[in-house]
Parts: C-alpha cells; sequence; structure tokens
C-alpha cells in the first residue's frame, strides 16, 4: 500500500464470513487496513453475487475510469479441486448408500439459468451508470478470458487429467 501511495488507486474488500467477530478479529490480526464490507455471511451475498464471485479470494483491478483491467480467482483451481473431491465422496455415498440416481441437468434448464442470469446482470446494470460501465467492462473480458480458458481447459482435461 505504502508503494502505491499518491496513485490512483484504491484497495477495497467484501468478506462473506458468517461470524462478523471474527472477521473483526481477522482485520487486526492480518493488520487489514482498507475498506471492507460485510457480504451479508454468505458466499451469496449480494456483492459476491452481483460480481459473480465463486472462491476467494477473488482480485478485480479496475482502473480510474471504472474499467475492469484484470480478475484473478487465485484460490480457484485449489477450491474446484477440492469441491470435486467432496463431491465425488458425497456422490458415491448418495448413489450407493441412499438410492440417489444422478444425471445431468436438462441442456434447456442449464439454458434458462443462463438466461436469467444475464437477465439479472443486465437489469443491475441499467440501474447505474458506473454498474453499467464496469459490467461492460467485465463481460468484454470474460469474453476474451473464456475464449482461451475453455481451450486450456480442454486440454487440461485431456492431457492431465486423461479425460
Amino acid at each position: 500500500m505504502k508503494r502505491l501511495a499518491g496513485k490512483p488507486f484504491a484497495l477495497l474488500g467484501v468478506n462473506s464470513d458468517e461470524d462478523r467477530k471474527v472477521l473483526r478479529t481477522v482485520i487486526a490480526r492480518e493488520k487489514i487496513v482498507w475498506r471492507s464490507w460485510f457480504d451479508g455471511g454468505s458466499p451469496e451475498g449480494p456483492i459476491s453475487t452481483r460480481w459473480q464471485v465463486s472462491s476467494w479470494p477473488t482480485l478485480y483491478v479496475i482502473d480510474g475510469k471504472g474499467i475492469v483491467r484484470h480478475v484473478a480467482a487465485a484460490a480457484n483451481i485449489i477450491a474446484h479441486t477440492s469441491a470435486e473431491a467432496l463431491n465425488g465422496d458425497a456422490l458415491e455415498d448418495l448413489v450407493n448408500n441412499h438410492g440417489v440416481k444422478v444425471s445431468e441437468l436438462p441442456t434447456d434448464v442449464i439454458n434458462e439459468l443462463r438466461r436469467k442470469t444475464v437477465e439479472v446482470l443486465e437489469a443491475g446494470a441499467a440501474a447505474d451508470p458506473m454498474t453499467r460501465k464496469v459490467h461492460d467492462s467485465f463481460m468484454s473480458f470474460k469474453k476474451k478470458h473464456d475464449k482461451w480458458a475453455n481451450s486450456s481447459n480442454r486440454q487440461f482435461a485431456i492431457r492431465v487429467r486423461g479425460g
């Protein structure tokens, strides 16, 4: 923070921990001096939902004009791998011990979820000019990112995972 003093820079945090007392302890212990918002005590809080945050920490670099320049979800691969392992064990238990049958969601359900997500994000962007600017910038970034991420994810699945 000292290195960036006097530059057009702000660091903001969003926290989804359930207990505000624990949050205050962490802020004090880690010497967090920037503004940090409590997001309702849930990973599905209003800020996390609007910004499509799925793992912590996720960092957004937004320039002085409100344009998203970088997004980094450092914990994504760890969280994803951990969730897959836990979900695998849970699914094995449900199928083997509780008679649950597992199937993929139908394509029309996935498409409707995507459509509704876009609708909600567009409504938020329509309500505020700065939100619109950030939304459009993020979607532009995401489009470029997804093009390459999908390609690298396919290669990872084929070459590393063997599937």
